[in-house]
């Protein structure tokens, strides 16, 4: 079971949850529609509770534009607003408090398994999250089956140019792993990677905390390995592979063109003109506040305990909010498209 990834799940959760609210506040529904979709954001919470943040962004900005819209009286709209929330936070809010009385600790789950290379070699996972950008030929590389006999990490010539500050940091590197590679992972080791991921945050603040961070947010939402999911299965050799990368690629900027459009019309239409341009705040703030908060994490010094986050599923829980902002975009588009000729006719 410790297989078993919680991000469609999630995802299912998130998407029931947000439709539930904004169709009961934006469109002047019942208070137990909008309770129901509290419970299923509450779930999503649950599930994955890196997504609370998301959560309750959904049901302010749901409340804040059904306000701004007057699609509801302001003392009905802050009772179930008040009464949404108490729900969404009760269920991951239980969750923890039953974790802290059984356990002690003030934690939704236990990172420190003996599965997680994330925590056994946690100074190694800050090094590579101060370099790690692609997913398939760096993260996956590095970051899974770290130290077993196949591990291509043992060879420094593996590594691309950019994880060394310098050719003393190589030699350090280099010298850290062919010890690794003779005997067990140590305490000592640790706190070297750990110190060469400090320096290399010091010696590179913003290719550290911004460049690199948002880098990765960019492979993560075009996806390139996506193709694997057809290539793998079905054993698809080149170049038929190639034409399924690039495939993938066409699809992934076309929805990220018209997601931006949709973007670039809100700013210049505002939020209440079109139910669509209320829809597409909804679903840009979404995809935003989503991308900062993975780029974050995925800061050497940010404490979490996995290499360098450069993994497609972190992005599943939101991903039907791309999609539905790039529809909207499209339709706005074709709007327009639409407007211009027959206005030279």
């Amino acid at each position: 079971m410790r297989s078993l990834y919680p991000d469609h799940t999630c995802q299912f959760f998130t998407f029931i949850g947000a439709a539930c609210v904004c169709f009961a506040l934006l469109m002047r529904r019942s208070k137990a529609l909008l309770l129901l979709g509290a419970a299923f954001l509450g779930l999503a919470a649950l599930v994955r509770h890196d997504m609370i943040p998301i959560c309750l962004l959904l049901i302010v900005l749901a409340s804040g534009l059904a306000f701004s819209r007057q699609a509801l009286d302001r003392r009905y709209l802050a009772q179930g607003v008040i009464i949404a929330l108490i729900v969404a936070m009760a269920i991951p809010g239980s969750a923890l408090l039953w974790q802290v009385r059984s356990s002690g600790e003030a934690a939704f789950t236990r990172p420190d398994i003996d599965s997680n290379p994330g925590v056994i070699f946690a100074g190694y996972s800050k090094w590579l999250r101060s370099w790690v950008v692609f997913g398939r030929s760096e993260h996956d590389r590095f970051a899974w089956s770290i130290g077993s006999g196949s591990w291509p990490g043992f060879d420094i010539g593996q590594y691309p140019d950019r994880a060394f500050s310098g050719d003393d940091q190589r030699n350090r590197v280099s010298s850290l792993l062919n010890s690794w590679r003779d005997r067990e992972y140590s305490d000592q080791m640790d706190e070297q990677f750990s110190l060469l991921a400090a320096e290399n945050c010091a010696d590179f603040v913003g290719r550290c905390h911004i460049a690199l961070p948002f880098a990765r947010m960019a492979v993560l939402w075009i996806n390139l390995d996506g193709a694997h999911a057809f290539i793998a299965p079905l054993g698809i050799q080149r170049p038929l592979s190639t034409v399924l990368v690039f495939l993938t690629l066409c699809v992934r900027l076309m929805i990220l063109s018209f997601a931006t459009y949709a973007a670039w019309r809100l700013v210049g239409g505002g939020i209440v003109k079109d139910i669509r341009h209320t829809l597409i705040a909804i679903g840009i703030s979404v995809v935003i506040l989503r991308t900062i908060e993975i780029a974050v994490l995925g800061t050497s010094n940010s404490g979490i305990s996995w290499g360098g986050l450069v993994e497609a599923r972190y992005m599943t829980p939101v991903f039907p909010f791309l999609i539905g902002t790039a529809v909207l975009g499209l339709s706005l588009f074709l709007d327009g498209a639409r407007s211009n000729v027959e206005e030279r006719a």
